[in-house]
């Protein structure tokens, strides 16, 4: 694979030499940046690399990077909701908004600098000043592509949509004065009772409790990380929804308001627009907990400062499937982005989809034009993404055109003949014929139904789809296997078509 499609990572110490080791993490630093170095810088810094091995001398890794903080006993505790300065350290959470006032040597931790100093109220976002933009609440509408109903699985057409399934940005806020869920002095729902009257003052959201929806509902919503296992499993937790904006919010799970949009393809300002218009209506009735010289306080230090996350979901098959995995993990992590796979809690995924999540926390400066910098900057970064993956095909269809005619042909024969199928084996299986419907060779598919199916074969979206309760074992493999062939019956797929991989 040409070198062109990710380039080379320079090691930032030198500037000469390729970068050859990457350590995420988000203690202390000098710059707040992950390691990224050569070999010889790496070693002049005590992390030793060879023979598959890795050394690293803590000391001179982190240096000394809270020699300035006044000293503080670790048992310090904030007076107002009771959590203690370890604590905060070891979980990387606070228990209140007065926590950024009695413990502001925590945000050093975060990015291993001290917060620059900035005016007054200059950290909330305006949304005239992200850029000229013409799409408001009025002209935004994704109804087909909204989460809820949750039965529904097909989003409508996007930018990049044949690499990019959707993107998300995510907007916390919180109300002064009041503790987080969990900390020590709070309770489990300390906000919802000024925040979800506020939702239902403003706008056309719908509210849903987690325990009105059944439990097929609750394991689908879960299972697409619509929510947290542990948010669907609470009876009286509130889902409200806008479906006209393509967004949906959730009270009192860590910070006191979370509110996220989607949108299909690559679409990652629409998305960001759309969320801080739904923030900042909020905001006229709500007194949301900001500082000056740090930003929005939220309940996790890596969310303060910007208050903000973008993601987007992509499928990247030809990049897998060429050994392209980690040169593509490492430019991401250069560039101050993170890699997850779908399917687990590392970087691999069984369905060749990933998550690709930027890392909003930036303290002072002026936050709008960060947010508009991060948007940019990760937008970017996907656009090299992209552009690499279907470079990536191209290249398949060229060299290994036996393996993926081979592929492809056992991918649809096990799926029109199994009776029994395990999620993460679905998973891979429908990523290879979503290749084939791309390429032309599986016609009568809908490459982006195949994508939001291999979203959505967990137990209890198995159960919405085939209008049966599916239990963990041999009933809920046979119904995936049933609801898979039933979806793949009136397709036909052609091995000699030769046709390069084109946007759907």
């Amino acid at each position: 694979m040409s070198s062109a499609i990710f380039y080379v990572v320079i090691c930032p110490q030198c500037g000469e030499r390729e970068a050859i080791i990457f350590i995420r993490r988000s203690g202390d630093s000098e710059d707040g940046r992950d390691i990224v170095l050569c070999e010889s810088c790496a070693a002049a810094r005590g992390i030793m690399a060879g023979g598959g091995n890795l050394g690293i001398n803590i000391e001179d890794l982190i240096g000394a990077a809270l020699d300035e903080s006044p000293a503080r006993s670790p048992t310090a505790s904030c007076p107002s909701c009771g959590i203690e300065l370890a604590v905060i350290k070891r979980e990387g959470r606070l228990g209140c908004p007065f926590c950024a006032d009695f413990f502001p040597e925590v945000f050093d931790i975060v990015r291993g600098r001290k917060a620059k100093a900035t005016r007054e109220g200059e950290a909330a976002p305006s949304l005239a000043d992200l850029g000229s933009l013409s799409q408001t609440l009025d002209t935004l509408s994704f109804p087909e592509f909204f989460p809820l109903p949750i039965d529904s699985f097909s989003p409508g057409p996007g930018p990049e949509d044949d690499v990019v399934l959707w993107s998300s940005a995510w907007i916390y806020r919180n109300i002064e004065g009041l503790p987080f869920p969990g900390s020590p002095r709070g309770c489990v729902s300390p906000s919802r009772s000024r925040t979800f009257p506020a939702f239902l003052g403003n706008g056309a959201w719908n509210s849903r409790s987690m325990g009105s929806l059944g439990a097929a509902s609750r394991r689908s919503l879960a299972e697409r990380g619509i929510v947290s296992r542990l948010y669907a499993a609470d009876d009286e937790a509130l889902l409200l929804s806008d479906p006209g904006s393509g967004s949906y919010a959730l009270l009192d799970e860590g910070d006191h308001i979370r509110i996220r949009s989607l949108r299909p393809g690559l679409d990652l300002l629409s998305a960001l627009v759309s969320s801080l218009v739904q923030a900042e209506t909020l905001g006229s009735s709500l007194p949301f907990a900001q500082r000056s010289g740090v930003g929005w306080i939220c309940s996790r230090l890596d969310n303060c400062g910007l208050g903000a996350s973008l993601s987007v979901l992509v499928h990247i098959p030809g990049l897998i499937a060429t050994g392209m995995r980690e040169r593509l993990f490492r430019a991401l992590m250069a560039e101050g982005l993170v890699l997850r796979g779908f399917y687990s809690t590392a970087e691999e995924s069984a369905a060749s989809v990933y998550e690709i999540c930027s890392e909003g926390t930036e303290f002072g400066g002026e936050s709008s034009a960060s947010l508009r910098g991060l948007c940019d900057r990760l937008t970017r970064a996907i656009d090299k993404v992209v552009d690499a993956e279907r470079r990536s095909r191209e290249e398949f269809q060229d060299r290994g055109r036996d393996e993926l005619l081979d592929a492809e042909g056992r991918a649809y024969g096990i799926l029109l003949n199994c009776r029994l199928l395990e999620a993460e084996e679905a998973a891979s299986l429908l990523s290879t014929l979503r290749f084939a419907a791309l390429r032309g060779s599986l016609m009568g598919a809908d490459p982006r139904a195949l994508g939001s199916r291999m979203l959505a074969l967990g137990p209890g979206s198995v159960s919405l789809a085939s209008a049966e309760p599916a239990e963990p074992g041999l009933n809920e493999r046979s119904l995936r296997a049933s609801l898979i062939k039933r979806e793949l019956s009136k397709t036909d797929y052609k091995s000699e078509v030769d046709s390069l991989c084109s946007k759907a």
